[in-house]
């Protein structure tokens, strides 16, 4: 019988993370213990269907003292997966870990990579299962990855700590995934991390890398202090988008500690995001992203974050920094709502690559603060993007547009240098739909069924509508012209004018006052 994960009920003592906390405070109202290991038993098999296996890695000989726990820990894991299936119990404690001694050789990306590069296996239907705050899962090498995880289906971690070992020139990971086989279009399929807290680590927290993938779930999840990024998910199949990819309340503090162009979360699959939160955006002057989606992976059609979407999110970066995004959106048919970006270079940038373009993004509800470029910016060749109801403030430019076809609906601009920058191939295609910008501005409204309004808006106490026209062009309506007849020519009373020159050219334009009252307007030809 294999463990089925279920998620956690009421009775689990949750990790409780106020995001502002320090991580002693944030942990002060967890339980993390319970009266019996029978106790135990009776949550877990309402955490998991078919539990089989419930192995207790002190029961394998390991001390949670500070000793090195990796071969109690690991013959206990192996055991579960050798019995098809179950549940890995560490109780409270600090179990420090050595180098695996495994001479398993794993792949990473087509890259042989060996098992005594971290530190634990998670294997095939296995979930590790701790005590919350007091399970800390510590290596002994800041160079080794806590865990890697060459699970294939159903396996996880839960309820646990990893605090690795700082150095600025080690790349361990917290958690790293890995292929089993060289097998570059392997399905990954039902991984589960959940109630995890992971902080110092020279490389990813959590880097979820090979395959293709299918269910995979991340929920309460906190990362602070890695030297690469925070959460890095990303498809690398050739035959389909990665789909069911779930984000959910996931908090993320000060990434990139080591290395550049590092992102504090960074997707590339189908992904539904949810309640995320990422802080402390740049270290120094360099490229860094809060949240990712990312473009098409070279040279392969299906890899890429496309249908997507992400809903009530805050970033916060250092606007002092120079190349700061809040952001990223490189795939087409993203969804974003609700979030709040501060402080950071560029707000929101939508650019897509030459294989690929960001078209078809839609923007709403969402706050850009304190962006020292632009609070949103859509590059060329990325068309039919929509922001709607979105506002820009305190920013050197809101809007900054080159795509094609965009729409800016009930948008706002406040205290910016520039309201809306518009490049010369955008302008035809540009929808404006009641926006409220500091400057003048034409709002296009719809006040009654069969009627369109064009209404100057804006700050200034008088302002004038003005049609230019380029070269000889005119202005002109496509409404036929009335004539009222062939008899003289009618008197205009405009100083130096005659009027038509003949009774032919005798035709008025009709025209109608607020209140739908019908008025004429002469015109000749």
């Amino acid at each position: 019988m294999v463990a089925t994960y279920k998620g956690f009920p009421k009775e689990w003592p949750p990790i409780k993370v106020n995001p502002f906390d320090d991580f002693d405070t944030a942990y002060r109202n967890v339980r993390d213990s319970f009266s019996s290991i029978n106790d135990l038993r009776k949550i877990l098999t309402k955490t998991f269907e078919n539990i089989g296996s419930a192995n207790v890695v002190k029961d394998f000989g390991a001390k949670a003292d500070g000793t090195n726990d990796t071969t109690a820990t690991q013959a206990a894991i192996d055991q579960v997966n050798t019995n098809g299936g179950g549940i890995v119990v560490l109780p409270e404690g600090t179990y420090s870990l050595a180098s695996s001694t495994s001479t398993e050789e794993f792949f990473n990306d087509g890259v042989s990579q060996l098992a005594t590069t971290g530190c634990l296996i998670l294997r095939d239907n296995v979930h590790l299962v701790g005590m919350g705050e007091a399970t800390i899962l510590k290596p002994q090498d800041a160079n080794d990855i806590v865990i890697l995880c060459i699970a294939s289906n159903n396996a996880g971690l839960h309820n646990l700590q990893i605090d690795g070992v700082v150095s600025t020139g080690a790349p361990g990971h917290g958690i790293f995934q890995l292929y089993e086989t060289d097998v570059s279009d392997a399905t990954i399929s039902n991984l589960t991390f959940e109630n995890l807290w992971i902080r110092n680590v020279g490389g990813y927290g959590i880097g979820i890398e090979n395959g293709t993938y299918e269910n995979i779930r991340l929920s309460n999840v906190r990362t602070k202090n890695t030297g690469a990024d925070g959460i890095d998910i990303k498809n690398r199949g050739t035959a389909e988008d990665g789909k069911g990819i779930f984000l959910e309340n996931i908090y993320v503090e000060s990434f990139g500690q080591r290395l550049n162009n590092q992102a504090g979360v960074d997707l590339r699959g189908i992904v539904n995001a949810n309640n995320i939160q990422v802080v402390d955006v740049g270290r120094s002057s360099v490229n860094q992203t809060g949240i990712r989606f990312r473009t098409l992976l070279a040279g392969n059609t299906e890899s890429w974050a496309r249908r997507s979407s992400l809903s009530n999110f805050y970033i916060r970066g250092d606007a002092a920094l120079a190349t700061v995004e809040g952001f990223f959106i490189g795939s087409a048919d993203i969804s974003v709502f609700a979030g709040t970006i501060e402080d950071c270079d560029t707000g929101v940038l939508v650019s897509g690559s030459a294989t690929g373009g960001a078209d078809r993004v839609l923007i709403s509800g969402v706050s850009v603060d304190n962006s020292d470029t632009e609070a949103f910016r859509v590059k060329d060749n990325n068309d039919f993007v929509k922001w709607i109801g979105c506002t820009a403030r305190d920013s050197l430019t809101g809007f900054n547009i080159s795509g094609q076809n965009c729409s800016v609906i009930g948008c706002d601009a406040e205290n910016c240098g520039t309201d809306l920058n518009i490049s010369v191939g955008a302008i035809d295609t540009l929808i404006l739909l009641g926006n409220h910008f500091d400057a003048d501005w034409l709002s296009h409204r719809s006040p009654a069924a069969g009627r369109v309004r064009l209404e100057a808006r804006g700050s200034s106490a008088n302002i004038d509508i003005e049609l230019t026209t380029k070269g000889t062009g005119n202005v002109r309506t496509p409404k036929a012209l009335v004539a009222l007849g062939g008899g003289a020519a009618p008197t205009f009373g405009t100083i130096g004018g005659s009027g038509p020159a003949t009774a032919a050219q005798n035709t008025w334009a009709e025209l109608k006052d607020s209140a739908g009252v019908t008025f004429w307007v002469p015109a000749w030809r």
